[in-house]
């Protein structure tokens, strides 16, 4: 079995405060573990890749820390251990930490923290997006962790506890009259990684806004609506197809 990391990153701020008082900043840390089964063989006879079978997201979890002064997220050396200090409190190997996370975490709070200054912004708000991967075999997960296969691979979702629910989909009309548009300038302000595909956002690329404000790769949403008729990121719910039981 392969075990993989993968981080995504956002920030949000509040626009124009007018006092001379420093502007509020925090730290918010979501991970999850996502476990994906895939086929034993290689699909079409040798191209490379291996079916996926099957997907289970469990073991959400969420932190946030409020820091107490904003200059420190000014200075590179304060900012990159202040980072240090709260990776040490979230459930992830050291290593991993030292790995250059660390480092990558630290440079985009710098950059975020300058423009909010430029911005004279009243509030900061950095989201880290920590999703541990799983990747094997049927048997492989079976014998690591128990994992109920049978339920993941006839489409049974669990969210970490005892309650297992069917996948909704998205009204396809629900879809097509949302609002998409190309990525540009603006939005790097909110997103530059799109949560579902895990992939940075290029400008000019097509996207598309929920309701909620998140964006994602438009095809990407598209694929992710036919299963779930939800927010990746905060679980706002889109109405399901008529009739829909």
């Amino acid at each position: 079995m392969h075990a993989y990391l993968r981080v995504g990153l956002s920030a949000y701020d509040d626009r124009e405060r007018s006092d001379n008082l420093e502007p509020k900043a925090s730290f918010r840390f979501l991970s999850k573990r996502e476990d994906v089964v895939v086929s034993n063989t290689i699909n079409g006879g040798g191209s490379g890749e291996q079916l996926i079978l099957g997907t289970r997201t469990s073991g959400r979890q969420e932190k946030v820390f409020h820091i107490a002064d904003f200059s420190h997220l000014l200075l590179p050396t304060v900012n990159e251990n202040c980072i240090h200090d709260m990776l040490t409190q979230i459930p992830i190997p050291l290593a991993t930490i030292e790995s250059g996370i660390k480092q990558q975490i630290s440079t985009y709070a710098l950059d975020a923290a300058l423009l909010c200054q430029e911005r004279r912004a009243r509030f900061l708000e950095i989201v880290i997006y920590f999703t541990f991967q799983y990747v094997g075999s049927y048997e492989e997960h079976r014998m690591s962790s128990g994992l109920d296969v049978e339920s993941m691979l006839m489409g049974t979702v669990n969210d970490g506890d005892s309650r297992g629910f069917r996948r909704v989909p998205a009204s396809r009309f629900e879809i097509q009259v949302m609002k998409n548009k190309k990525f540009d300038d603006e939005d790097q302000q909110q997103f530059s990684t799109c949560m579902i595909c895990m992939d940075e956002f290029v400008k000019g690329v097509l996207i598309v806004k929920l309701p909620c404000t998140h964006f994602f790769h438009w095809q990407c949403f598209f694929k992710w609506s036919k299963n779930k008729n939800s927010c990746p990121i905060c679980r706002f719910a889109l109405p399901p197809p008529p009739n829909w039981d």
